[in-house]
C-alpha cells in the first residue's frame, strides 16, 4: 500500500473517533442526569410522570423510599447512578439526601411535595425547593378576590416552632392588601391534647376575634385522627365562619368543613420544579442561588352548599376560575 495512502487513513479512522467521541459522552462515570426520589404513593407516582414528560430532553431514573430502612439503598442508589441533581418528593427523601450530605457526600437537589421547606431548607446549601403548603396571601387574597371582597379579618391556630416564617409572610403580605391576619400560638398546647381542643373549639365556635374566616393550615398535629371529627368536624358545622384550607379533600359537602381551598397545581409545580433543574444542569446554577420559593400556579375549590350557605355571589368572570364541588 501507498506509505501516503495509509497514512491517509490512519488520519481519516483518526478522525473519526474523535468525531463520535465528541458527539457520544463517555458512559463511564458520566451517570444519569436527574434520579427521582420520591414514596410509592400513587400521588408521588403520578406527580413523577408528570416531571419526566418535562424533562424528557434528560436521563431521569426514579427510586422509591418509603421507612428509615430505605438508607441503604438510597446511599447505593447515588453511588451508582451519579446524578447531576435529585428530585427530592417527600420529607423523607429529603430527610436522606441531608444525611447523606453532612457525611460529605453533597449533591445538588430540588426538592417539593415535602411539608414546611422553608424551614428544613433554610440553612441548607445543597438543595433547593419550591415549597408544598399554598401560601396564606394566595389562599386569603384569592378568596377575598372572587369570594367574599368584603373580608378584612381573617384568624389562623398555628405552631409557632413549625409554620413561623410561614405565618409571617402570610401576615405581612396580606397586610398590605388590606387584610389583617390574626395569628393564635398553640405551641404550649401541642403535646396536651384537651387543651389544644378547647383552643381549636373556642376560635371556631365562638369568634373572640370577630374575624370574617379562619385559615387552616395542613398540619397533621393540630388536625390528628382523634379531634378531626369530634373537634374540627363538629366545630365547623356549628360556627358562622368560612374555613379556607389547602386540600381538596376537605371541600366536600358531605363533610361539613371547608369552604375554599386552595391547591397546588400538578401541571405548575412540574413545570417550576423543571425550570430548577434546567438551572442548575445547563446553566450552573447552585441550589443556594435558587433558595426555597412558593409554588406559582394554584387550583381553587368551593363547597357549593356552603357558597350558598354563606349567600356568596362570584362574578361570571371569575367563575371558571373556580371549581364548585357538589
Amino acid at each position: 500500500m501507498n506509505p501516503s495512502r495509509f497514512i491517509c487513513l490512519k488520519q481519516t479512522a483518526f478522525l473519526l473517533i474523535m468525531g463520535f467521541a465528541w458527539m457520544i459522552p463517555s458512559m463511564s462515570g458520566w451517570g444519569k442526569d436527574v434520579l427521582i426520589v420520591l414514596s410509592g404513593d400513587d400521588s408521588f407516582k403520578n406527580f413523577a410522570s408528570k416531571l419526566e414528560a418535562e424533562l424528557s430532553d434528560y436521563q431521569v431514573e426514579r427510586l422509591e423510599v418509603n421507612t428509615d430502612s430505605d438508607y441503604p439503598i438510597y446511599k447505593k442508589t447515588i453511588e451508582t447512578v451519579k446524578p447531576k441533581v435529585l428530585i427530592l418528593l417527600d420529607n423523607i427523601s429529603v430527610k436522606f439526601a441531608q444525611k447523606l450530605n453532612q457525611s460529605g457526600q453533597s449533591h445538588k437537589a430540588i426538592a417539593s411535595m415535602a411539608l414546611n421547606l422553608k424551614r428544613l431548607l433554610a440553612d441548607d446549601p445543597h438543595i433547593a425547593g419550591v415549597a408544598y403548603e399554598v401560601p396564606g396571601y394566595t389562599v386569603v387574597s384569592s378568596f377575598k378576590k372572587y369570594v367574599k371582597p368584603e373580608l378584612e379579618k381573617i384568624v389562623v391556630i398555628y405552631r409557632e416552632e413549625e409554620f413561623h416564617t410561614f405565618v409571617k409572610d402570610a401576615k405581612t403580605q396580606l397586610a398590605s392588601s388590606g387584610v389583617e391576619l390574626i395569628p393564635v400560638k398553640i405551641d404550649g398546647f401541642a403535646h396536651l391534647p384537651k387543651k389544644m381542643n378547647r383552643i381549636i373549639k373556642k376560635h371556631l365556635t365562638r369568634n373572640p376575634e370577630n374575624a370574617d374566616a379562619f385559615w387552616l393550615i395542613n398540619d397533621n398535629k393540630l388536625l390528628t385522627k382523634d379531634n378531626f371529627a369530634s373537634i374540627w368536624i363538629t366545630s365547623a358545622r356549628k360556627n358562622k365562619l368560612p374555613i379556607l384550607c389547602g386540600l381538596k379533600n376537605f371541600v366536600n359537602p358531605s363533610l361539613g368543613f371547608c369552604t375554599f381551598a386552595a391547591i397546588p397545581s400538578e401541571a405548575g409545580l412540574a413545570s417550576q420544579v423543571s425550570d430548577y433543574v434546567f438551572s442548575v444542569i445547563d446553566e450552573g446554577a447552585l441550589p443556594a442561588d435558587i433558595g426555597v420559593d412558593y409554588l406559582l400556579e394554584t387550583k381553587f375549590y368551593i363547597d357549593e352548599t356552603k357558597y350558598k350557605h354563606f349567600e356568596f355571589s362570584i362574578t361570571d368572570k371569575h367563575r371558571y376560575l373556580i371549581e364548585f364541588v357538589k
